[in-house]
């Protein structure tokens, strides 16, 4: 709500200083704040994931998805 800013500037923050920082989000639940869920994880050179009320098995995945990336060498 009112430190979203900040947040988002912690995140690139984190990056600009450590090259091996990658910031992947979730918002879980359709009350989520998607804006910040998808600004945070531009700013963080990662990637984000909506995942509705109730739905366990496409959290699951996506989760397994996010960690893959995040395995992967930042170029």
């Amino acid at each position: 709500m009112g430190n979203k800013d900040e947040i988002v500037n912690y995140c690139e923050m984190m990056c600009a200083t450590h090259d091996d920082v990658k910031v992947f989000t979730f918002g879980i639940g359709d009350g989520c704040d998607a804006d910040l869920v998808k600004r945070a994880a531009k700013a963080g050179r990662g990637s984000d994931s909506i995942i509705g009320d109730g739905n366990s098995k496409e959290l699951k995945v996506k989760v397994i998805n996010a960690l893959r990336k995040a395995s992967d060498p930042a170029l």
